[in-house]
């Protein structure tokens, strides 16, 4: 079959939905590598972040993680760069094809922007200091500070107002953190 008769490549698409459910099922079978530890718990971490956020970057980071040993590719990962090539196949196949237009949507069809919700690496930026944030708000309490001190403290550290945004960033990292916990810990029971 060629390329030019395969529909799949023709057909209304978002870049990332077939590799999604492909990690909310393989987070399902608590992971197809094989009980925990090491790296499992990394890959389990890194879907269940990709799925909670859409974002591809953590499946891009999944896939750095496991390198070219293709015997710990999770399939999820696979179904990803499937997804991955086909946004650039359709591209490429274009009626109307200009270079220079694509080049500029590529970023959408992959998943990286999407209409008003920013781009997917402010997102994964913006995550990772909310989680900064959140664990050096750990450490201050740890070190005995006040809730209420440890937040206003960091806001000053941060440039915010107030101690109400880092209470915001901790709690969005702490959910996320949870979800990760639990799904390591379902696939420790299997």
């Amino acid at each position: 079959m060629s390329i030019e008769s395969d529909n799949r490549y023709l057909l209304p698409f978002h870049p990332l939905t077939e590799s999604l459910e492909a990690a909310e099922q393989w987070l399902d079978r608590s992971g197809e590598t094989g009980g925990s530890g090491g790296a499992d718990e990394h890959l389990i971490c890194f879907a269940q972040l990709y799925v909670d956020t859409k974002n591809p970057i953590f499946a891009w980071q999944a896939f750095a993680w496991v390198g070219s040993n293709s015997d710990r590719i999770p399939s999820w990962i696979m179904t990803f760069l499937a997804d991955q090539a086909g946004a650039v196949i359709r591209l490429a196949n274009e009626k109307s094809f200009d270079s220079d237009k694509c080049l500029a949507r590529l970023p959408t069809e992959m998943g990286f922007t999407s209409p008003g919700a920013g781009s997917a690496f402010s997102e994964y930026r913006d995550g990772n200091a909310h989680a900064k944030v959140a664990r050096a708000f750990s450490e201050l309490i740890a070190a005995g500070h006040k809730q209420k001190n440890a937040r206003e403290l960091l806001a000053n550290a941060i440039g915010k107002k107030s101690g109400a945004t880092v209470k915001t960033y901790t709690e969005k990292a702490v959910e996320s953190w949870e979800r990760q916990q639990a799904a390591i810990n379902k696939a420790k029971t299997k």
